[in-house]
């Protein structure tokens, strides 16, 4: 009898094992879309507001190590001359559009163009043009409803952001 108990019990503490590991990525529900974030975040915080600013902080240095979400699509600041996400897609990608402000494109150009690893990434749900740099990085995501997102980050690799918009594509 006590033989039946021992593999039982070896099978419990092995599962038990893998339980209490944690999870490579945490679910995040943003505007609609379920984006992968890395775990164990040392600061979440949700700013109000019209763009709905989500910074989530992995380190204790304030302003460094962090993820942002922000929804752009209230923002009437700037003088795209276009549709946003055609002014992003000229921005980032071998397109034209002549009714893009031309003045606004040379200035995001010299931000987000230069010295970046620029392009886009598409899926049935969304489009995102990136901007890749040596200290931050920037998505544009656009999805059929008219929304648009900001993601940004200052520590997350092309393949690591890219693994956090995934499943939204």
């Amino acid at each position: 009898m006590k033989i039946t108990y021992i593999p039982i019990l070896l099978l419990l503490s092995a599962l038990g094992c893998q339980a209490s590991t944690s999870p490579a990525k945490t679910e995040l529900l943003y505007s609609n879309h379920i984006f992968s974030v890395p775990p164990k975040a040392s600061l979440v915080a949700a700013i109000g507001g019209e763009n709905h600013l989500l910074l989530f902080r992995y380190g204790a240095e304030k302003g460094k190590k962090y993820l942002a979400f922000s929804n752009i699509t209230p923002d009437e600041s700037m003088n795209f001359g276009c549709q946003a996400e055609v002014f992003f897609a000229v921005l980032f990608t071998a397109t034209t559009n002549e009714s893009c402000n031309s003045d606004e494109l040379t200035a995001f150009k010299g931000v987000f163009v230069d010295g970046h690893d620029v392009g886009g990434w598409a899926g049935d749900k969304l489009r995102i043009y990136f901007s890749i740099g040596k200290d931050q990085s920037f998505l544009f995501a656009f999805d059929d409803a008219g929304n648009a997102i900001k993601i940004e980050s200052d520590f997350l690799s092309k393949a690591e952001l890219n693994e956090v918009v995934g499943a939204a594509l």
